[in-house]
């Protein structure tokens, strides 16, 4: 499962991610936070894997 758009795709895609990094390393809370206990996934009512997504967010930003 990708989270991101390839940056190669299109020039603004770089830009973006740019200032999501940016703003993701700032928050007081970011995905090494997660201590994976699955109580996200059984609530997310999209049944999104919530854990499965901070692993990569976390691998993606670094932190």
């Amino acid at each position: 499962m990708q989270i991101f758009v390839d940056a190669d795709a299109c020039p603004v895609v770089g830009i973006i991610e740019k200032i999501a990094k940016e703003h993701y390393l700032t928050m007081k809370k970011t995905a090494s936070d997660c201590i994976p206990c699955g109580h996200c996934n059984k609530q997310c009512p999209f049944r999104v894997m919530q854990m499965e997504r901070m692993s990569k967010i976390r691998e993606y930003f670094g932190k």
